[in-house]
């Protein structure tokens, strides 16, 4: 009986997750956790095994569902329409393309898309055109997990600004 009544309320949560978005249909993947809340999925693209190891090991231990890509192509390819994806941690350089070529794709694809660049060659520069780009935030590496976390945790924050303006197209979380 457990079990059936934690299907139905996972069944309930998936058909309250579709979302009208500018005339079409977006199912998020809703995943719940004990308590019945929703799991946060943030999609990390960084070409580096180990830095992607411990930033996913730091955020699932946060509670959050990741997501890892190597490149920047295989990010998008992840990232799809957006539409599963709460938040993406960006590197900006990685071979083939860099980090703000992802971010231009991935800001047409989902204008509302909460990114976080992360580079260890910051420059003013470099956080402008990111931001230009709609960078949620820029954060330098090598980062702790207090800063990683507070960069995830402020830029899941900003979806409600984001949803006032009329941007977003996502479930609220």
């Amino acid at each position: 009986r457990a079990r059936q009544r934690a299907t139905a309320a996972r069944a309930a949560l998936s058909a309250a997750s579709h979302v009208r978005a500018g005339g079409r249909q977006q199912q998020r993947d809703c995943d719940t956790r004990a308590g019945g809340r929703t799991v946060l999925r943030v999609l990390i693209v960084d070409d580096e095994e180990n830095i992607r190891r411990v930033i996913r090991l730091t955020l699932q231990a946060s509670g959050y569902e990741v997501g890892e890509a190597s490149d920047g192509e295989s990010g998008l390819e992840l990232f799809g329409d957006g539409a599963t994806w709460d938040a993406v941690l960006l590197d900006q350089r990685m071979p083939g393309m860099d980090g703000l070529e992802t971010l231009r794709h991935i800001s047409d694809r989902d204008p509302a898309a909460r990114v976080i660049m992360a580079t260890a060659y910051a420059s003013i520069e470099l956080a402008v055109d990111a931001m230009k780009l709609g960078a949620t935030d820029f954060v330098r590496k090598p980062m702790t997990p207090e800063i990683l976390r507070n960069a995830v945790a402020a830029a899941l924050s900003k979806e409600t600004r984001t949803r006032v303006q009329g941007r977003s197209t996502r479930a609220e979380a």
